[in-house]
């Protein structure tokens, strides 16, 4: 991985066989503010937990670097389950 905060690459995840997410790219410096737009369902929670950890992808290339605000320590293991420092 990069010197990215987030890290996103050929992100794709379904729901039920329904596509959600499809070829997602993101990257994210760190220190980076962003801000995610988009109708009911489109699938903007789901980038976040894919991103995180919190769900699996059906393919991809992701990670993240997050730490906790204000500190130095990694976030808890369940929020970083693909994270590094």
């Amino acid at each position: 991985m990069n010197s990215s905060a987030i890290s996103l690459r050929n992100l794709v995840k379904q729901r039920s066989k329904k596509p959600v997410l499809q070829g997602v790219n993101l990257e994210v410096p760190p220190g980076a503010v962003v801000g995610l737009l988009g109708r009911n369902g489109s699938g903007k929670s789901t980038l976040i937990k894919c991103a995180f950890g919190l769900l699996k992808p059906d393919s991809a290339s992701a990670g993240c670097s997050a730490k906790m605000r204000g500190t130095s320590r990694p976030m808890p293991n369940r929020a970083s389950a693909m994270c590094r420092r």
